[in-house]
């Protein structure tokens, strides 16, 4: 059994399951499957978002992405045995049974853009393999692709940078040509400066703090 599985049977993991079931393909939300726990179960065309991935997915696009890489079990861990479930599920820190529209639209915002993310760097990654190094990255492009939207997007709701498929594709590249060329500097200076592995970079909170507060200051002043 995994430690996930204790949390499957929560009331908030089956609103989920329920919420992602009844979830329509519209504008850049395309079908979503939501797996609280093992099955046999196929799901077709939809995109598969299991448990652990919603988990590491929110954190890192709410708040930061080393512990979705480091300590990922934490994330379906509760509070009171030393983990993060409140805040990978809840709101504020506190777990609820299920999620206002708004909260639903942000998380599936978060999902839409590592989906994206998790394509590119597929795509780069088959142009030139040496680019391998942007998949264990992908949880910090996630957390900057949140970065870009507050900075650049403060107005909107996700709920609207979903409505449309060409207006997300648009913003998504927009920020992909700023985000990659910080990522691919960041895992320069680690690895050949500082002779930090890939695997120690993803997990340094020092680093991603250096990362973010660099992005957001470049956004700030071309905004």
């Amino acid at each position: 059994m995994k430690s996930s599985d204790f949390r499957s049977n929560d009331k908030i993991q089956t609103w989920l399951e329920n919420k992602f079931k009844n979830l329509r393909s519209r504008g850049a939300v395309t079908k979503i499957a939501y797996i609280r726990k093992r099955t046999n179960r196929r799901s077709p065309g939809s995109y598969i978002v299991r448990l652990e991935d919603f988990a590491k997915i929110r954190y890192a696009f709410n708040l930061e992405p080393t512990r979705a890489v480091g300590d990922p079990k934490s994330l379906w861990t509760a509070e009171a045995d030393g983990g993060f479930y409140e805040q990978a599920f809840g709101v504020d820190g506190e777990l609820r049974d299920f999620l206002t529209e708004d909260e639903f639209s942000r998380s599936l915002l978060g999902i839409v853009l590592y989906k994206a993310v998790e394509e590119k760097i597929a795509e780069t990654m088959k142009r030139d393999k040496s680019f391998v190094f942007l998949r264990r990255l992908r949880f910090f492009a996630l957390s900057l692709g949140n970065i870009y939207i507050e900075v650049k997007h403060p107005d909107k709701s996700a709920a609207e940078l979903l409505a449309s498929q060409s207006e997300f594709k648009k913003m998504f590249e927009e920020f992909w040509l700023l985000a990659v060329r910080e990522l691919n500097d960041v895992h320069y200076e680690a690895t050949e400066t500082y002779k930090i592995t890939g695997f120690a970079l993803v997990r340094s909170e020092q680093r991603w703090k250096a990362l973010k507060e660099k992005f957001t200051r470049y956004l700030k002043l071309t905004a």
